[in-house]
């Protein structure tokens, strides 16, 4: 194979890969999880749900330490 031909076969493999993830359904990807709110009823039933009660505890603890911070700093007064 000469030069050119590696090109348009380079070429035509880059339209065909382009091609396949245009054509392929990203639906899945695009649907949204709910970490706001989740029901009392699942917590114990499912691992997930238990996971962002916990995300969602340590969240909360984490904003409210970086607020009481800034109360208790220096001002050079």
């Amino acid at each position: 194979m000469t030069t050119k031909n590696y090109k348009q076969y380079i070429k035509y493999a880059l339209l065909a890969s382009i091609s396949l993830a245009g054509l392929s359904s990203c639906e899945k990807m695009l649907e949204e999880k709910k970490f706001d709110f989740i029901d009392p009823q699942d917590i114990p039933d499912s691992d997930e749900g238990v996971n962002q009660w916990v995300v969602g505890t340590y969240s909360k603890l984490l904003d409210d330490m970086f607020r009481w911070n800034l109360f208790s700093t220096s001002t050079g007064i």
